[in-house]
């Protein structure tokens, strides 16, 4: 109730994402996804009526709470779809290509995770990012 209190004070539908995570949580994956498809009509009328470098910092983190929130409904096609739409409109984004990696494992695409492996922008001089991409080989 208090994200939808908040929902109502801002247009970028962040909270209601966050809601449709919560209905997940308690394995209501149908009102879950229903949330989730609101969203992605939200969000895609913002952008085109505002502008996509308005809300371009919020929408990778949108974007990756929706990926995490399909693989949590086990509804993988969708997460695949909505992740490789978003890199290919704009640019890889780390959370979202290792978000992206998680459901091409659950959904068996064992190519698609090593091509993705193979594009994963690695910075050498972080070691976090090394096990990041070290983790995904295994």
């Amino acid at each position: 109730e208090e994200y939808n209190k908040m929902q109502n004070d801002e247009k970028w539908p962040i909270w209601k994402a966050k809601v449709a995570d919560l209905y997940s949580l308690k394995g209501d994956f149908k009102k879950s996804n229903t949330l989730l498809k609101e969203v992605m009509i939200k969000r895609d009328k913002l952008i085109k009526e505002e502008g996509f470098d308005k809300y371009k910092d919020r929408d990778a983190e949108l974007i990756h709470s929706m990926l995490f929130t399909f693989i949590m409904n086990k509804q993988y096609d969708e997460a695949i779809s909505l992740g490789e739409s978003y890199i290919s409109s704009h640019g890889q984004n780390k959370e979202i290509l290792k978000t992206l990696f998680a459901a091409y494992i659950s959904n068996n695409y064992i190519y698609k995770a090593e091509e993705l492996t193979e594009a994963y922008p690695l910075d050498k001089n972080s070691s976090y990012d090394i096990s990041v991409l070290a983790n995904m080989n295994m």
